[in-house]
């Protein structure tokens, strides 16, 4: 698996803020009070990263959207009565065998946020053509796609999920470390266990948005307008920030 930092990294439990400390950040601190903790941060990201990680995770990417596309277009041509059962299932499969059929992750991300962003950009885009408010097609893509992809989330990415990700972009708020949503219809309503209670199961029953309710008052299509907007910002950040620990594995003392 790797140690706490290469977690936190393939997590990208970094800080949005620069004002905020998160997983990666706190574990670098104590870190670098070590006599060669600088050495050491270096080594473990190398580890993290290696030569050739990118390419990885660029094929990666290159299938998730595929995938994507495919699950989207299924739902977009089926006809009324088609819960779209096997192509649902297919995706439910691939995000599956993807996300845990890997096995322990030992290097580069351990989650694609560009997929989440993606499917909510789709579903924002497709939103009249599925019918509008509580459709079947729209259901179909909010619950199961979006609220499939949102089961394979880091802790840190659900967390936010839970705070409310428009709180943290547009009203600067750090990261809270709950899961606990906080504008759910549902009291005491939590991410984790995922099934705990089911009669509200993430990506069969309900997907999360992001964004509480009184931000998303345009309805179901405003709500994913704004977790696309607010959730992409929040993950190229936390990628920026990610690849910022980077210049450490060239050059360590300049960061000292």
């Amino acid at each position: 698996m790797g140690t706490a930092l290469q977690i936190a990294l393939g997590a990208e439990d970094v800080r949005y803020h620069d004002n905020e400390e998160c997983m990666a950040e706190m574990l670098e601190r104590y870190l670098r009070q070590l006599p060669i903790g600088e050495q050491i941060i270096a080594a473990q990201i190398r580890e993290q990263f290696p030569a050739g990680w990118e390419e990885a995770e660029k094929a990666r990417a290159k299938q998730d959207d595929e995938e994507l596309k495919k699950v989207f277009a299924a739902i977009k041509t089926s006809g009324g009565g088609d819960n779209c059962e096997a192509a649902i299932k297919e995706f439910k499969d691939y995000l599956e065998k993807e996300n845990k059929g890997r096995g322990i992750i030992k290097t580069g991300k351990h989650f694609n946020h560009e997929l989440l962003a993606s499917a909510f950009a789709l579903y924002d885009d497709n939103y009249n053509d599925f019918g509008g408010w509580d459709s079947r097609r729209n259901n179909l893509a909010w619950r199961k796609i979006i609220g499939g992809i949102q089961r394979y989330v880091p802790a840190a990415t659900a967390q936010a999920i839970c705070q409310g990700v428009y709180y943290i972009i547009e009203q600067d708020k750090k990261l809270e470390r709950k899961l606990t949503f906080h504008y759910s219809d549902v009291p005491g309503a939590v991410y984790y266990p995922l099934d705990g209670n089911l009669s509200f199961r993430l990506g069969e029953e309900y997907a999360a948005c992001g964004a509480p309710a009184q931000a998303a008052a345009g309805g179901e299509r405003r709500a994913a307008g704004l977790a696309v907007a607010d959730f992409t910002i929040l993950c190229r950040a936390k990628s920026i920030n990610v690849a910022g620990l980077m210049p450490r594995v060239d050059n360590p003392a300049k960061n000292r």
